[in-house]
């Protein structure tokens, strides 16, 4: 056994990996709209054999963390839209 494997290497090897159907369930999607995030570039996978894809708890982790910051950046942006539309009222 070659022990010369780097530490990155070894987490990719060990890491836990999930099937496109468990990453559905866990976001509350359906199948296919984990494939579309996978076929865009959105979200990281493994190719295993031919065709059959597995995403890794880092794809998974890096996916939710690029989405929630996505989401509070536009939060921020409606909210200084709104503050703006409220002092314009004068209310």
């Amino acid at each position: 056994m070659r022990t010369d494997m780097t530490k990155d290497k070894r987490s990719k090897l060990t890491e836990p990996k999930f099937r496109p159907e468990e990453v559905a369930e866990i976001l509350g999607v359906d199948r296919k709209a984990v494939m579309r995030l996978t076929n865009a570039g959105l979200m990281g996978y493994y190719t295993m054999g031919l065709r059959a894809r597995r995403i890794g708890e880092r794809h998974l982790i890096k996916y939710l963390t690029d989405t929630r910051a996505k989401a509070l950046k536009i939060s921020r942006q409606q909210r200084a839209r709104l503050e703006k539309l409220v002092a314009s009222k004068d209310i």
